[in-house]
Formats: structure tokens, C-alpha cells, sequence
């Protein structure tokens, strides 16, 4: 276990190739949960916006009504469905966000620096 160790260090974070070993490993990332979060969040928002269409629709409906009226009712009652289903939606879009935001702690290209001055700290 040693040996295996000491060599990943002396390859991956010593060695001359440690910048460009880091930069493949990076490039080779698996960015298919981003990209699905993104398919998600885009069908989410399709769903928010049709909700909202919905809901003017029912209210412009309910506004003309008697209130007691049951064609009256049903609208008003229908735009609370419509309503609780956008948050559930939204909440939803703001999961996404969250899980988008816990993968940026991902390192990037900009962390290949972090090595270099890793090596110079020991070199000195």
C-alpha cells in the first residue's frame, strides 16, 4: 500500500507530468449528472410556465362568476391545484440548483496551479 501511495505521489503530485496527468483527468470528467439536472430543470420550467398559463386561464374564467356559483367555485378551486403544482415544481428547480452548486466543489483547470505551487512549497 505504501509503494502505491508514494508512487501516486511522486507521479501525480510531484512528478513533471503532474499539470498534464490532472488536465486529462479533468477533461475525461463525467458531466452527465449536470446534464441531466439540466434536461430536468428545462422540462420543470416548460411545467412552471404551463401552470401559470393554466392558472390566468381559471382565474380570468372565475372572475366574471357569481361566487356562489359552482362554474365560479370550480375555477378558484382548480387555480389552488395549479398553484401548490408550480411550487412543488419550483422547489424541485431550486433541488437542481443545489446539486448544481455541490458539483461546482468539483476541481477545475484553475486548481492545475494548486500543484505547481504544491512543488515549489517542497521544493524550497
Amino acid at each position: 500500500m505504501l509503494d502505491a501511495v508514494c508512487r501516486f505521489c511522486a507521479e501525480r503530485v510531484f512528478g513533471p507530468d503532474r499539470a498534464a496527468l490532472l488536465a486529462v483527468d479533468l477533461a475525461g470528467g463525467d458531466d452527465r449528472a449536470a446534464a441531466a439536472r439540466q434536461t430536468e430543470r428545462e422540462r420543470l420550467e416548460r411545467v412552471v410556465a404551463d401552470l401559470v398559463r393554466r392558472r390566468r386561464g381559471l382565474v380570468r374564467q372565475a372572475q366574471g362568476g357569481d361566487p356562489d356559483d359552482p362554474f365560479t367555485k370550480a375555477p378558484r378551486h382548480g387555480c389552488n391545484g395549479l398553484e401548490k403544482e408550480k411550487r412543488t415544481a419550483l422547489s424541485a428547480v431550486c433541488d437542481l440548483d443545489t446539486a448544481d452548486a455541490a458539483d461546482t466543489a468539483r476541481p477545475g483547470p484553475a486548481d492545475i496551479a494548486l500543484l505547481d505551487a504544491l512543488h515549489r512549497h517542497t521544493q524550497g
